[in-house]
């Protein structure tokens, strides 16, 4: 009998309607393979010859671009840049553009590529010297879709180096959906944008008189991130009010900022500020501001237990506190028999009585265990002795504890005493959401 080749049955994948394949392939790519780099699409397109269709096919999979422009081998990536695009379609694009350390012509082929389908970005970040940046005012007024921007200037300046101007760069000053923009200039360089339709601002590394012109121009800025200040004193100016900024987060050198501004619609702020008159700056801030805080996080803000009652006690409406690093060193037993609940006592309310989630971060505390489970206690269960009364504290929904350092079971033992930690796992079979950092301290029966 002459042998009869059996033929192969499809596998049932190969049965599926390729936009199907083409979701199960998004869910499978990592979370942030826009980011990662060009690949992530390439790799589907190396299972079978049927995949490589699909995936060549799904415009979807190359709308998101990630190049290091480099000296040599220049042409070659302007080609696969070509290809990489024209896969794109018509749909809009994410572009991440770096130079290479060797990189100091102003001209780059892989540049030119990218220009020519400007009307198409919407979110691109271009880390590249002052004179590339230049060489993009082709697409100026031809980038109708372009809501996020990312500007670092790559350009190299050592401290002796004198001061210079640089020409303006306009390219981005007419951009009529442009609502992101984060901005590292070098000193001296003069970047245009339509400030006045921007909600986001990450302003990194600016002179502060600098910075305080560029806020002028913002008055719909919603969320506000400055990152440290260069030349921190200023000349004496009026404060300048932002009506509609609702989240504020500063670091390193720039608690002379807050003394600039006036914030009346602020909810959340977030501190990382090492200088000792940090806490000046900030109770002028509140102060003047008379603001609903919501969230507050203070993270290295060297602040003493008297300072950090002063600041919770202008922010009433505080619904989340947040203690990184020496700020939570600051949360003594002091400041925790302010924040606990006494129910006998209607004289006076306790600390910031909308409280709902604490955070603590740190590789230590100063505080007795005790009290802070007294305190805990005290906002969660909430017997109130008058029941015809309402009471005005909130109850306390949310616990997190996060150690830093390398901690095992045994070193956290002096930090986390057993008997506290009972507590905070008999509260938590009871509805406290309590969570810990690190993983051995899950529940109680895991720690003893």
């Amino acid at each position: 009998m002459p042998y009869e080749p059996v033929a192969m049955k499809p596998c049932y994948i190969q049965r599926l309607f390729p936009e199907l394949l083409v979701e199960i392939f998004r869910h499978c790519l990592p979370r942030n393979w826009q980011k990662a780099g060009v690949l992530a699409p390439l790799f589907l397109g190396r299972i079978c010859r049927q995949w490589r269709d699909i995936t060549l096919s799904a415009s979807g999979f190359w709308t998101s671009l990630r190049l290091r422009l480099r000296i040599h081998g220049e042409v070659s990536d302007a080609t696969f840049t070509q290809l990489f695009l024209e896969r794109a379609g018509d749909r809009p694009l994410q572009i991440y553009v770096s130079a290479g350390g060797d990189i100091s012509q102003a001209r780059h082929l892989v540049l030119d590529t990218i220009l020519s389908c400007c009307d198409r970005w919407e979110h691109i970040e271009l880390s590249l010297p002052q004179a590339m940046l230049a060489n993009l005012a082709a697409a100026k007024g031809r980038i109708p879709w372009l809501q996020h921007l990312v500007v670092r200037y790559k350009d190299i300046r050592f401290p002796w180096s004198l001061p210079i101007t640089l020409p303006p760069i306009d390219t981005f000053e007419t951009a009529p959906s442009l609502r992101h923009l984060e901005l590292e200039p070098p000193e001296g360089a003069n970047f245009k944008a339509p400030w006045s339709q921007l909600t986001t601002v990450i302003a990194r590394a600016f002179p502060l008189d600098t910075c305080m012109d560029m806020l002028v121009e913002c008055p719909n800025v919603e969320k506000l991130l400055v990152l440290d200040i260069l030349q921190p004193e200023a000349a004496p100016r009026s404060p300048i009010q932002l009506t509609r900024l609702r989240m504020l987060e500063a670091e390193t050198y720039t608690s002379a900022l807050l003394d600039q501004l006036l914030l009346p619609a602020l909810v959340e702020l977030k501190i990382s500020i090492t200088d000792v008159r940090m806490q000046r700056h900030l109770i002028s801030l509140l102060s003047r501001s008379s603001c609903s805080l919501l969230q507050l996080y203070l993270g290295h803000s060297r602040l003493s237990d008297l300072e950090l009652i002063e600041v919770l006690q202008k922010t009433p409406s505080l619904i989340h506190l947040d203690l990184d690093g020496n700020s939570a060193a600051s949360l003594t037993d002091n400041v925790l028999n302010q924040l606990t609940h006494r129910c006998a006592d209607f004289s006076s309310l306790s600390l910031v009585p909308k409280l709902t989630t604490i955070s603590l971060r740190c590789e230590y505390f100063m505080t007795s265990y005790g009290t802070l489970a007294d305190m805990i206690e005290s906002r969660w269960q909430m017997k109130c002795a008058h029941a015809s009364m309402p009471c005005q504290v909130a109850r306390l929904m949310n616990i997190d504890f996060r150690v830093r350092g390398n901690r095992n079971r045994e070193s956290l033992l002096p930090i986390f005493q057993p008997q506290v930690l009972e507590r905070l796992f008999e509260w938590a079979g009871k509805g406290l959401h309590v969570s810990f950092n690190p993983p051995e301290l899950k529940s109680w029966e895991t720690f003893r």
